[in-house]
């Protein structure tokens, strides 16, 4: 996806918020757009979607069948509210008359053909879980027609559950609370803040934050320092802590200290893959991970380089908010070459920007182009043009965090 307005850039809160199956659901034909929960109107109230994916599938008649069924689901609820927690498939099924007390749930049913997605929407019923095979009875939702035979990578978005998440006979000790998506917070964040900029121009010193007026006049540390200070603020301590340590000259975290501590930080891991879709672990606390592979960064995560000397240099490095999913591109001097939308406030505009070539920088959007190692680790990067100069040997390195707490989640680019 190419961010190139607001509305386009707060479109990626469903598909973050979305863990599981809509995260790579292709709208049916005839379907218009994806399902969503209903928001509950009762005050407090939170309702919740399932996702439920197998490596295959079939469906014949009424009968679909997943097997075998990947065994822990994701619940989610639906937005504004950010919590996720994890179920198994069996105490999915065990609650299921808990959870629809009321009326069986429709779904939403996407599985890969010929290298693409297809989908369809249909109505759920009669959860049968034996061993690693799971059943519904199914039917058709109007204007929807069935597949027949087997189903590649098949997944289910479920719609909301009961309003409060908790049906009867699942006890909320058998599931994990898992906590808020800290880096779902943290693009919402600055992508508000570029909505709401009326005036903006790239300085070290002093920097003015005006909400009412729109006025952003800071550097790149600066915002990455103001984004996190209102949404994460227990993230920006511990670098807060390592720029004292490191550099306590400087009065605030600069690019330099976001690169070294995120670069000592443990690699978060990829615990599954089903087909391009990546599972990744748990951050259960307001710690942060480095994403060592820049095909694993997704938005909310924040990226930063530091140069190798900054004596002849007006700053340390660069600092950025990622806005959405790398893209790969291709190869270029033996290193494959991304394009990734970024928020950040830069000197001067990147590629595709909402800030003016000729402007005097400061917060916008737009895309700078990474380049990786055999290894898919960022080393190099081009500041605006896809085929402009690579800037690789003035930096001492490129690394990426993200920020928890943040539940287990799909993702695919």
């Amino acid at each position: 996806m190419r961010l190139k307005n607001g509305a386009a850039r707060r479109g990626i809160t469903s598909a973050l918020a979305v863990v599981s199956a809509l995260a790579i659901l292709a709208v049916p034909s005839g379907c218009g757009r994806p399902p969503s929960a209903t928001t509950d109107t009762r005050t407090d109230q939170v309702t919740w979607l399932i996702g439920v994916s197998a490596q295959a599938g079939s469906l014949n008649g009424a009968t679909l069948e997943f097997s075998p069924v990947h065994a822990v689901c994701l619940e989610f609820s639906d937005r504004p509210t950010r919590k996720a927690r994890e179920i198994s498939v069996d105490e999915l099924v065990a609650a299921w008359d808990g959870y629809f007390a009321d009326s069986e749930p429709n779904a939403a049913l996407a599985w890969e053909v010929d290298g693409g997605r297809k989908g369809t929407a249909i109505e759920l019923s009669g959860p049968v879980l034996e061993g690693d095979t799971l059943r519904f009875i199914v039917s058709a939702l109007p204007g929807q027609t069935l597949p027949t035979g087997d189903l590649v990578n098949p997944e289910l978005l479920i719609d909301g559950t009961a309003a409060d998440g908790t049906a009867p006979g699942l006890a909320s000790s058998t599931t994990t609370a898992i906590g808020e998506f800290r880096t779902l917070a943290i693009y919402d964040e600055a992508d508000r803040i570029v909505r709401n900029t009326k005036e903006t121009s790239y300085t070290h010193s002093p920097m003015t934050f005006d909400e009412t007026r729109g006025v952003y006049l800071c550097d790149c540390s600066g915002l990455v320092d103001y984004v996190l200070g209102r949404v994460a603020a227990d993230n920006l301590a511990p670098v807060i802590d390592h720029a004292r340590s490191a550099h306590p000259e400087e009065a605030r975290p600069r690019a330099w200290d976001y690169y070294e501590y995120f670069a000592a930080q443990q690699d978060i891991k990829v615990r599954e893959r089903i087909g391009r879709i990546k599972v990744f672990d748990a951050i259960p606390d307001a710690t942060w991970r480095q994403v060592y592979r820049l095909d694993h960064a997704m938005p909310g995560d924040v990226i930063a380089y530091k140069w190798k000397s900054s004596a002849d240099k007006p700053d340390t490095g660069h600092v950025m908010i990622i806005a959405d999913s790398p893209e790969r591109l291709g190869t270029r001097d033996g290193m494959t070459q991304y394009r990734v939308p970024l928020i950040d406030s830069a000197i001067s505009a990147h590629d595709n920007d909402t800030r003016s070539k000729d402007s005097s920088g400061g917060v916008g959007h737009g895309e700078m182009y990474f380049l990786t190692d055999k290894d898919g680790r960022p080393v190099a990067f081009q500041w605006r043009s896809l085929t402009g100069t690579v800037t690789r040997s003035p930096i001492e390195g490129i690394a990426i965090g993200r920020a928890g707490p943040t539940p287990p989640m799909m993702w695919k680019p």
